[in-house]
């Protein structure tokens, strides 16, 4: 009889009663039952051979949506990239962004980002405020949307600048 099971994977094997019946189910995919062509085979029959089909039915299931939110989150993240900011304020070198929920960034003139990651709102318009005294404000559309592909070029650690500033006439 061919068989169609990994062996190599680690897997539970029980037997239905004394039908010689083989249910096998691959621990890393809990609440699949399978039989030895690796088709599914009903969770009656599973029940029969001993598993516990309730509690690997929750595994499954909270395997099923930690997998869900690991796409999102792998989609949000492949995504920043993209998305578009909102300049807040531009004063002599420096533009407050908002990059949304609450956290914002300091770029520079060159769209070079001078806060490493981003920070909170409240705390990013302190820095702001302490980078630009000197400066006069520029007005800025609510709606600019800002280019990130230079500022955020895909590497793991944002670009830092090292400027002095410079005084404004």
């Amino acid at each position: 009889m061919p068989v169609n099971v990994d062996y190599d994977q680690p897997l539970v094997k029980r037997v239905v009663g004394d039908t010689g019946v083989h249910v096998y189910m691959y621990k890393a995919q809990p609440g699949v039952f399978l039989d030895a062509f690796g088709r599914e085979v009903p969770e009656a029959l599973a029940a029969e051979a001993g598993y516990d089909v309730a509690r690997l039915s929750l595994a499954k299931e909270k395997q099923a949506r930690q997998k869900k939110a690991l796409e999102q989150i792998e989609m949000e993240l492949e995504g920043a990239d993209n998305r578009e900011h909102k300049v807040v304020k531009t004063k002599g070198l420096y533009k407050l962004v908002d990059l949304g929920l609450g956290r914002m960034m300091i770029m520079d003139d060159e769209d070079n980002q001078i806060t490493a990651l981003p920070i909170p709102k409240e705390q990013a318009e302190k820095l702001f405020e302490a980078l630009t005294a000197d400066s006069k404000e520029e007005e800025v559309a609510d709606d600019e949307p800002l280019d990130m592909s230079k500022a955020l070029k895909g590497d793991d650690a944002p670009p830092t600048t090292t400027r002095t500033k410079k005084a404004a006439n």
